[in-house]
């Protein structure tokens, strides 16, 4: 089996930099949102610390791309609220959740306003009192969350 992938050279666009591989010149030839474009160049290509699906594919054989860590970056370049393929397979590889029944609920829910207030954590948790670190990050993911929600999906690749 060969396989042939012609992908623009990261020098063809006009804005090449940092992370530019030919992801533009794929959005307007495709027709595809910018967001979407970027993600695919990068879940397929890779990045200077992560290898993406092409270089796995060469080196470890087709059954890489249903390694889950590797089906999570390729559903992040169809689901805009994911953000980067990279960050979405580490997650994958590295965080499992996991339910376990607990018979004292209440007590369980003490030891969590006790870890939270150890912590101190910077997140906005319902059992958090207010902080300046936390009205920043609110104000941040109002500006920047309206922008990510404003297209989560993209219907030109099936969802499956």
């Amino acid at each position: 089996m060969v396989l042939v992938v012609q992908l623009p050279y990261p020098g063809d666009d006009d804005r090449s930099g940092t992370g530019a591989r030919g992801w533009r010149t794929m959005a307007r030839a495709l027709e595809l949102p910018p967001w979407q474009a970027r993600r695919l160049c990068v879940a397929l290509l890779g990045t200077a610390t992560w290898p993406g699906l092409l270089p796995r594919m060469v080196c470890d054989g087709p059954r890489v791309r249903y390694a889950p860590a590797m089906r999570a970056a390729l559903r992040s370049t169809r689901h805009r609220s994911l953000r980067s393929p990279v960050l979405t397979a580490i997650r994958a590889a590295h965080l499992r959740v996991i339910t376990v029944p607990v018979e004292d609920a209440d007590g369980l829910d003490d030891l969590e306003s006790t870890v939270l207030t150890a912590l101190d954590p910077p997140l906005n948790l319902a059992k958090m009192p207010p902080s300046p670190t936390r009205a920043r990050l609110t104000t941040l993911r109002r500006r920047y969350g309206a922008r990510a929600n404003s297209s989560t999906t993209c219907p030109s690749i099936p969802q499956n």
